[in-house]
């Protein structure tokens, strides 16, 4: 049990920002990281620094000051805010006052914390609060990606089953291990299209295509999309596109 807690316990990169060296030094020496599941403490000088590690480097959370040379906090959090997978920011500075604060909020940052009373346990308390918050937001980006995995694997298993006439919702469902009625509500939501206006879709297309570059007849090519009866087959295709197959030109054929 306690092997399986420690896989689970994701370990982050922290960047800290700061013009004064010994406030960095103060900062990273002063709080457990280990005990916070901290792997690397990054440091900066000011924002353009900040922002070039951030390029360059997988930083999850940013502790810094608002006042710096060359590039400040504010002008940073700007930059921040147009890259993707930006970090969670806490800032600490000597300004406590409420246009800074306002401002540091109105940008995402999660904490604000006042340097001359700061202490270890706020910082910690800090980067646990912006953890926790980053584990809950991570729920719902696990669970996409659970719905993305099964609906590739349906969309692989009807790509290979076109062909077969009793490819139906129930049989792509017990292949998923999803109720038919949750894969059906499932692939609407994430393709915009019913289960089986996608299969007539996918069928037509590549009928379409075996009419196109093959020498097959239309009964022939019914077959090999799922149709056994040639004039349903033709019906549905002229309801779709409008046009009968034969209207099609074959590829390496002029009009």
């Amino acid at each position: 049990m306690r092997c399986s807690e420690e896989r689970k316990r994701e370990v982050r990169n922290v960047l800290l920002v700061d013009d004064e060296s010994m406030v960095r030094i103060g900062v990273k020496t002063c709080v457990d990281w280990q005990q916070l599941d901290i792997g690397n403490v990054f440091e900066a000088a000011n924002g353009s620094e900040a922002l070039e590690i951030v390029r360059n480097n997988q930083i999850d959370i940013i502790i810094t000051d608002l006042k710096m040379s060359v590039m400040d906090g504010f002008a940073m959090l700007d930059e921040l805010k147009s890259m993707p997978g930006k970090p969670e920011v806490i800032v600490m500075s000597c300004y406590n006052d409420y246009d800074n604060m306002r401002r540091a909020m109105t940008c995402g940052v999660k904490d604000f914390l006042f340097k001359p009373q700061m202490y270890p346990e706020d910082i910690e308390e800090a980067v646990r609060k912006v953890q926790k918050e980053m584990a809950k937001n991570r729920i719902p980006d696990e669970r996409s990606g659970k719905k993305r995995d099964v609906l590739s694997g349906a969309l692989q298993f009807i790509d290979s089953h076109l062909a077969d006439p009793d490819l139906c919702q129930d049989m792509v469902a017990e292949y998923t291990g999803l109720s038919v009625s949750y894969f059906c509500r499932l692939f609407k939501n994430e393709m915009g299209i019913s289960y089986s206006n996608y299969i007539i879709k996918k069928r037509i297309e590549l009928a379409e295509q075996l009419y196109r570059t093959t020498d097959m007849k239309v009964y022939e090519i019914a077959g090999k999309v799922g149709y056994t009866n040639e004039k349903y087959f033709a019906r549905l295709y002229k309801e779709q596109t409008g046009h009968s197959m034969k209207n099609l030109i074959k590829k390496g054929k002029k009009e």
